[in-house]
């Protein structure tokens, strides 16, 4: 797991700041930090804690706000509700309509990756 943090967060980080887009890191980042321990416990025991995926939403969305207010780009904001909207929707359905296939913990991550991915681009989510 500390390898594949370290990757996530350097990758992340040269990209954005070669692109001069550094900002973004402020709602990439939580998801990152989270997202290889996340994987870890699913792979494990095949469910999401709730504790981590509610904070790494929380810390998420302060970031999408402190991105927006930097750069003065509030539809960045927009696109990110929008993309948990959306991707929270889909997985909650799916969730519904599967018998047992794909539990609650992934509707909650779907919505934290359409709301972390969506200020990016549509095709990043």
């Amino acid at each position: 797991m500390p390898l594949a943090l370290a990757g996530v967060l350097g990758a992340l980080t040269l990209r954005y700041i070669a692109t001069g887009e550094a900002v973004h890191l402020l709602h990439l980042y939580p998801l990152a930090i989270a997202a290889p321990w996340l994987v870890a416990v699913d792979a494990d025991v095949h469910r999401l804690p709730y504790r981590t995926t509610m904070l790494t939403l929380v810390a998420s969305v302060l970031g999408v706000v402190a991105t927006a207010a930097l750069t003065g780009a509030w539809p960045l904001a927009a696109a990110a509700a929008l993309g948990w909207a959306l991707s929270y929707g889909l997985f909650w359905v799916l969730n519904k309509a599967g018998r047992g296939g794909l539990g609650y913990g992934d509707v909650r991550l779907a919505g934290l990756i359409g709301l972390t991915t969506a200020p990016l681009s549509a095709s990043a989510t």
